[in-house]
C-alpha cells in the first residue's frame, strides 16, 4: 500500500517513506516492538539498504525480534544470507544484531503462536496472501516451506536463551 507519491529522502521508496522517516527523525519508538528497521548490505552492489519489517514475535527477556519473509527469498533476506545484518532499530534500541535463521519447524510454531495470539491480523494476512485459514498442521508445514525467518538479538545474548521463545512471554 502506497503511503505517498513522492520519493523518500532516505531511499526507502514511496510505500515505506512515512515509516522510514519516523526512524530517521528518531520517532521509531512510537511503534513499540511491532516494527523494526533492518539495515543490510546489498550482496551485489555493496550499497546499504534500510527495510521496515513487521515483527512476528518479540521476547522481552532476551530482546529477540523475529521476522518472516513472506515472499520467500526476498532481497533483504538474500542480502543478510550473504552479509550479516549491519543494524537493527526497534523501539528505542539500535544495535548490530546477532542473527539466527529459523528452521521450517520453528516457522510453523511461530505461525501457530501468531495465529492464536493475533487472530484478526493473522486472518487478514492469510486472506491477503491466499494462505489457508484455518490451517491444518500439514497446510502450515507446506506454507512454512516457502517462508524464510530470522531472529535478531542484541550482541551478548545467549543463543540457548533465545531458541525456545515460542510460547514464552512474547508480544
Amino acid at each position: 500500500m502506497a503511503l505517498g507519491t513522492r520519493k523518500c529522502p532516505d531511499g526507502a521508496g514511496t510505500d515505506r517513506c512515512s515509516v522510514s522517516t519516523a526512524w530517521r527523525i528518531r520517532l521509531g519508538w512510537a511503534t513499540g516492538h511491532a516494527l523494526l528497521v533492518l539495515t543490510h548490505i546489498g550482496r551485489r552492489t555493496g550499497k546499504r539498504y534500510r527495510t521496515v519489517l513487521y515483527v512476528q514475535r518479540y521476547a522481552d527477556r532476551t530482546r529477540e525480534a523475529t521476522v518472516i519473509s513472506v515472499w520467500g527469498d526476498s532481497q533483504w533476506f538474500r542480502n543478510i544470507s550473504v552479509t550479516p545484518a549491519a543494524q537493527v532499530e526497534i523501539g528505542r534500541q539500535r544495535y548490530q544484531p546477532r542473527q539466527r535463521f529459523l528452521s521450517t519447524v520453528e516457522i510453523v510454531e511461530l505461525e501457530k503462536h501468531f495465529r492464536a495470539r493475533h487472530r484478526i491480523i493473522a486472518w487478514g494476512q492469510a486472506k491477503l496472501m491466499g494462505w489457508p485459514w484455518p490451517a491444518t498442521e500439514q497446510q502450515l508445514r507446506n506454507l512454512a516451506d516457502g517462508l524464510r525467518g530470522v531472529a535478531f538479538a542484541p550482541p551478548g545474548t545467549s543463543a540457548a536463551a533465545t531458541r525456545d521463545q515460542v510460547g514464552s512471554t512474547c508480544r
